[in-house]
């Protein structure tokens, strides 16, 4: 059913579950509440797994996230937390515990209920990734209308995770990066650049530099010209860095670097013939 879920095969898994008490027609009510849930019918998903729950303790976690996962799709969000009670107090700990709390602090959030959905990611920090936890608090405050806190759960995302799909999410709303202090979106571009999305940095810097000064104007340029060395703009690069008057060591030291490797690159390639 799960991989060919028509009529017919529903059909018969129903009449398998109808027929069959306990274990196996709980199974198979698992089964039609799982697919009915990734369907978005979740009226039948709901009926379904909460006939599966009964029976089958063993896998009551799944059974409660499932069901849990249903009640939030159809905005009964005041329903969802203690459903999850079950998976999130499991012992040994359920491996739907991290997932649980991310659905429970949205359905929290749903529910205009900042401060509480605050408190169940602090509690839950173990079990989560640190883009979650900051992303899940960032919203939090957003919603509860703490701005600096917000702010900096989003900073903290933007300049060391610029790569999860939290950053993702937080770039969804540009006044976010607008936020950032200028260290940060300097930090924030040098890692783009760093993890491949040359792009990216190199827009996000080009916006930046005339707002910087001193070591850390000297920096951001001098990585935009290796930025472009990496994007193959060998040409472009030499020139710009060859232009850069710099007044800071360190970063006229990596300047000279980039030059004189060009230069190898360019002698080499000369000697080969390419």
């Amino acid at each position: 059913y799960r991989l060919n879920p028509t009529a017919s095969t529903r059909a018969a898994v129903l009449q398998y579950a109808s027929v069959h008490k306990d274990t196996p027609g709980a199974l198979a009510y698992l089964v039609l509440g799982s697919k009915e849930l990734e369907q978005k019918d979740y009226a039948e998903a709901l009926k379904h797994l909460e006939s599966a729950t009964r029976s089958l303790p063993t896998l009551a976690d799944y059974t409660a996230y499932l069901t849990a996962a249903c009640r939030f799709e159809m905005g009964r969000y005041s329903e969802v937390d203690q459903v999850l009670k079950i998976v999130q107090d499991r012992y040994p700990a359920s491996p739907l515990v991290e997932k649980s709390v991310i659905l429970a602090a949205n359905a929290y959030m749903q529910d205009h209920k900042a401060k509480k959905a605050a408190s169940l990611v602090e509690h839950h920090q173990a079990d989560l990734t640190t883009p979650e936890y900051e992303s899940l608090l960032a919203h939090a405050s957003e919603l509860d209308g703490d701005a600096a806190s917000a702010r900096a759960h989003f900073e903290r995302i933007l300049t060391e995770f610029p790569f999860s799909a939290e950053a993702a999410d937080a770039e969804s709303d540009p006044s976010r990066i607008e936020a950032l202090t200028l260290k940060a979106h300097l930090t924030r571009c040098l890692r783009l650049i760093d993890g491949g999305d040359l792009g990216r940095g190199r827009r996000e810097l080009e916006t930046l530099i005339p707002k910087l000064s001193g070591a850390d104007a000297d920096l951001a340029q001098v990585r935009l010209g290796s930025a472009r060395i990496l994007a193959r703009d060998h040409q472009a690069a030499y020139d710009y860095l060859s232009r850069l008057d710099l007044h800071s060591s360190d970063p006229d030291a990596e300047r000279l670097y980039w030059l004189i490797d060009r230069k190898s690159t360019r002698l080499n390639s000369s000697h080969l013939g390419i």
